[in-house]
């Protein structure tokens, strides 16, 4: 999706030396509103344009693509065996479910990020685990949405209803920019071990054009 590809394109620029992209859809009209891709991509599978795309961003890297749902168990295993990083930002719990059912025998970096209510929000959800914590995950999360679906109702819209790929989602191309940034400077963190485990959720503050982050207040949220 839109953040996905963000995140992606930094990566790739960023030196990043392999690069593996799981996506099942193609792109359609609407994901152009905050995707990456362009009007030249239309009706492609988006993991092998966006893969296109960063291999000649980045001609020394190795960038490959899966076309097909994540897979189960030893299929997905196998898949991400060779990747130190395994990076979520579908916003669909069964693709955790998913990473929670494997294991690994060396741990490795795991990091599920993905935006609120017009990408005022960031949930950026991190493990160094032989598999991804979801039942960890889900208590996290879930007292920060109760606040995120007080908002979408509010706006007369439900937060089961569109993510960042589609069109009808409230946000800018730069909200999703923004929140690949820092994405990105959490990941690079986070292998260095400066950040811990678990849920972290930043929101969007700016003053007098001065664009930023700040660690998300639950209590002043509801």
């Amino acid at each position: 999706g839109a953040l996905g590809s963000a995140v992606a394109e930094l990566l790739a620029h960023g030196g990043v030396s392999d690069i593996l992209i799981i996506d099942h859809d193609d792109l359609e009209a609407g994901n152009l509103v905050r995707h990456t891709l362009t009007g030249a991509d239309l009706g492609r599978n988006r993991h092998k344009a966006t893969a296109a795309r960063l291999q000649g961003a980045s001609p020394m890297s190795r960038i490959s693509s899966h076309a097909a749902w994540l897979p189960r168990g030893d299929a997905l295993q196998t898949l991400l065996e060779p990747f130190d990083i395994v990076l979520d930002c579908t916003g669909d719990d069964d693709v955790l479910r998913r990473l929670g059912a494997a294991w690994w025998s060396i741990p490795r970096h795991f990091l599920s990020a993905s935006l609120g209510f017009a990408a005022n929000r960031v949930f950026l959800f991190g493990a160094h685990a032989c598999s991804f914590p979801f039942e960890e995950f889900e208590a996290a999360v879930r007292p920060w949405l109760v606040a995120e679906r007080s908002q979408w109702t509010t706006a007369g819209e439900t937060l089961e209803g569109a993510g960042c790929w589609s069109p009808l989602f409230p946000a800018r191309s730069d909200d999703v920019w923004l929140a690949a940034v820092a994405t990105v400077k959490y990941l690079e963190s986070a292998g260095e071990g400066k950040v811990p485990d678990g849920l972290r959720v930043l929101e969007q503050r700016s003053d007098q054009g001065l664009a930023g982050y700040q660690p998300g207040d639950l209590e002043g949220a509801t």
